[in-house]
């Protein structure tokens, strides 16, 4: 009975030809833009999902008026980062403050130099952004001239050895110890191009302060308390 039905359709479809590519064709390509917006859909509701604490995470908006509309934007000045901890610590469990875009360095182990693009952060954000570490600890980036390297870059400057507390230098004139190891962040996460992350009290190295009020280069990250509420802090 089925051999009947193939043999009945397949007849269809060739006395058809035109008619049947049509249809086909809008199948095909009704069924491959489903996909495509299913798996845009994905990506959208997953962003940001890799880090474990992304529920009690938030970043810090300034809001301005400007020719009698409001601006909300980013990026901040340091003194509110260091405001946010030192008045206002006991409701976060970490503020961190981060260089508010990539910067591409030069990462130089030996005769292997990358212009790599990466991020200056404050030691706190290896343990909000929960940094999946493969080599070394979350707590390695308190030194000045520390490094950590992601898994990708790791094995570019030092193939199959280990890295931890070998020396590489920044554009030939820091030279900084890998305190760490991470594993390279997915593609929908707010650090995705990370393949380094560095002190930012290096980015700063004397021409600006934490507590400055007129230079705008960091973005502010929050993190709550396990259980912690944002509408109440």
């Amino acid at each position: 009975m089925y051999k009947s039905y193939l043999k009945i359709g397949w007849r269809n479809l060739l006395r058809n030809k035109g008619y049947s590519l049509i249809n086909i064709g809008g199948l095909a390509m009704g069924m491959a833009v489903a996909i495509l917006i299913g798996l845009w859909v994905f990506d959208e509701l997953s962003f940001n999902k890799y880090y474990k604490n992304h529920e009690t995470i938030a970043q810090v908006y300034r809001s301005s008026i400007f020719n009698g509309e409001r601006e909300v934007n980013t990026p901040l000045v340091t003194g509110l980062g260091t405001l946010l901890k030192t008045e206002y610590g006991q409701h976060f469990k970490n503020v961190a403050m981060v260089r508010s875009r990539t910067e591409e360095r030069v990462i130089a182990f030996g005769e292997n130099k990358f212009v790599q693009a990466g991020y200056f952060m404050e030691a706190e954000g290896a343990d909000m952004f929960s940094l999946d570490m493969v080599g070394g600890s979350r707590s390695g980036l308190k030194d000045m001239k520390s490094i950590f390297l992601s898994e990708s870059l790791a094995k570019k400057l030092f193939g199959n050895h280990d890295p931890i507390n070998q020396v590489v230098t920044m554009d030939a004139r820091w030279d900084l110890t890998v305190t760490g190891v991470y594993k390279d962040l997915p593609k929908n996460t707010t650090f995705s191009d990370a393949t380094y992350f560095a002190p930012l009290s290096l980015y700063i190295d004397g021409w600006a302060t934490l507590d400055s009020w007129d230079n705008y280069f960091v973005n502010v990250y929050v993190q709550l308390y396990p259980g912690g509420d944002f509408e109440e802090t």
